[in-house]
């Protein structure tokens, strides 16, 4: 699973995966799931391989071997695995803005993030949230949309509507509405 060829990536992370990115609770919520049953994987688009100490910790949680896996993709490979993925996880405990949220819910895939600054403001209503660190949280979200759920459908609508508020045409007509208003108020 989880290739390009169009079968599932069941649970998608998108990007770095050390500091204030926390990885390591998307892990724990993703050892929670597979102990409940859990038959998916767990994929991470990046460019590296995973350390030692990452490769410790998922055996140290007993991962099946390989449901937790790298995968490098350029930006079409990317939008394939958006696409066909049961949901984007964005465990981060703070974002600059939270990209791969708009491009996860622009191409149908749902997401379950954190209730943190820039992935809270940029998922909206869209997303299932967890506070940071709540890994118990996070793998009941991945849950919810590892299943064919009303509530996954609902963060799939809801996430288009969103993604399209968020677009750069949306942005660029907001910014032109500002410049408006302050040359009006000259």
């Amino acid at each position: 699973q989880g290739q390009l060829d169009g079968e599932l990536a069941e649970h998608l992370h998108v990007g770095a995966r050390k500091r204030y990115k926390d990885f390591t609770t998307a892990v724990r919520a993703f050892a929670r799931l597979q102990r409940d049953g859990f038959d998916g994987d767990l994929v991470t688009v990046t460019r590296s391989g995973f350390d030692a100490e990452e490769r410790a910790l998922q055996r140290g949680l007993g991962l099946r071997e390989g449901s937790v896996r790298t995968l490098p993709a350029d930006d079409r490979a990317l939008a394939t695995l958006y696409a066909h993925a049961r949901g984007l996880v964005v465990p981060s405990r703070g974002e600059g803005f939270g990209i791969p949220i708009v491009e996860a819910m622009s191409l149908g895939c749902p997401v379950a993030c954190m209730r943190v600054i820039g992935c809270a403001e940029v998922a909206g209503d869209a997303a299932l949230l967890a506070d940071a660190g709540d890994d118990a949280t996070l793998a009941a979200n991945l849950a919810e949309l590892a299943g064919d759920t009303p509530r996954r459908a609902e963060c799939i609508a809801r996430g288009n509507r969103r993604a399209k508020e968020l677009s750069w045409e949306s942005a660029a007509r907001s910014y032109l509405r500002m410049v408006r208003g302050l040359v009006d108020l000259s």
